[in-house]
């Protein structure tokens, strides 16, 4: 529940964050801006960021678009970028949603830097989007829910079920309604009580080699995990399966409040797994959950740029030859 060392993450449009009115091709909606660390930690250049975003379909979906299309600009001249990457997007997979139930959301200000980080109860709504949203374009997708932060069930160290494998809306509708907050933050224990079930739940499916993800969803850091972070980055990628970091907060004038050490440790299970890593302010988590949803379905890309040389902070667009979206980011030390 501790909050220490602030990460700077301000994005300017994180509220619809699509560019243009009506669907159509040209339209993109960006999933998140990962900036890399303000100082080397073993894992991507300090002067990096991943930008994932996906192109609108006419009917409201997504679509990979080439990476090479992602137009990146960084204070009005082109970002230089060179790492690229597409998710194809997939009718059938499996999916864990793990959600930070530790007690940092509902905490009195006086208790935590940043605290209550969801006072009402705003991870409950994204989840519940989320379902809808990826159940009416997918499905067959298989998913679950879990949380940490509460007593734990089912022979777990850290993570509790609240909602089985299935592909019925209202059974995670259900299991949202379950979360609330509890006590302190399990992330590498719950994640290693969750990944052998994806995987499991995969192969169950029988259905070839589709894609096998956690969505991890935290307000800070890990405080009481047995695991190691290194050994659930050994266990994820031995497995397969794609590890997404969603991190929120309240944001302060623009500013959300996030510790340092909760920064790295998410940008480095994203990039070692290969998945999407993004932090937005409490209020802004249930429309990114119906982006995620569509991504998950219909696709998205990736591509890595260079910060620019001595900038502290960067504002910068996205866009597919439309309207672009803006973001801005800094990272402190």
């Amino acid at each position: 529940m501790t909050k220490r060392g602030a990460l700077v993450v301000i994005l300017a449009c994180w509220s619809g964050c699509g560019s243009g009115g009506g669907g159509g091709s040209g339209v993109v909606e960006v999933l998140g801006v990962e900036p890399g660390p303000a100082v080397p930690d073993g894992g991507a250049s300090p002067d990096t960021f991943r930008v994932f975003a996906f192109e609108r379909t006419t009917n409201g979906g997504a679509t990979a678009p080439s990476p090479e299309r992602l137009a990146i600009s960084c204070s009005g001249a082109p970002c230089p970028c060179s790492g690229a990457d597409t998710f194809p997007g997939a009718t059938t997979g499996v999916l864990a949603i793990i959600v930070d139930d530790s007690g940092s959301n509902s905490a009195s200000p006086s208790t935590c830097t940043g605290c209550p980080t969801d006072p009402d109860d705003t991870r409950v709504e994204a989840v519940k989007t989320l379902a809808q949203t990826l159940f009416a374009r997918a499905p067959t997708w298989r998913v679950a829910l879990f949380d940490f932060g509460v007593r734990a069930n089912g022979g777990f160290k850290a993570a509790r079920l609240l909602a089985g494998y299935t592909s019925y809306p209202e059974d995670l509708v259900a299991g949202a309604d379950l979360l609330y907050p509890g006590a302190s933050t399990w992330i590498y224990d719950s994640l290693d009580d969750v990944l052998p079930g994806v995987s499991g739940e995969r192969a169950a499916l029988d259905a070839g080699p589709v894609p096998a993800r956690v969505l991890l969803v935290t307000d800070g850091e890990d405080t009481h995990s047995v695991t190691k972070l290194e050994d659930v980055l050994t266990r994820a990628t031995s497995l397969g399966v794609t590890v997404d970091a969603v991190a929120y907060g309240q944001a302060d004038g623009g500013t959300l409040v996030l510790a340092s050490r909760a920064f790295r440790d998410l940008r480095r299970i994203g990039e070692a797994t290969g998945g999407i890593v993004t932090f937005v302010p409490t209020q802004s988590l249930p429309a990114l959950f119906d982006r995620l949803a569509r991504a998950y379905a219909g696709g998205y890309a990736t591509r890595t740029c260079r910060v620019p040389d001595g900038a502290e902070a960067v504002s910068g667009n996205v866009s597919l030859g439309g309207e672009p979206v803006s973001f801005t980011f800094e990272v402190a030390p």
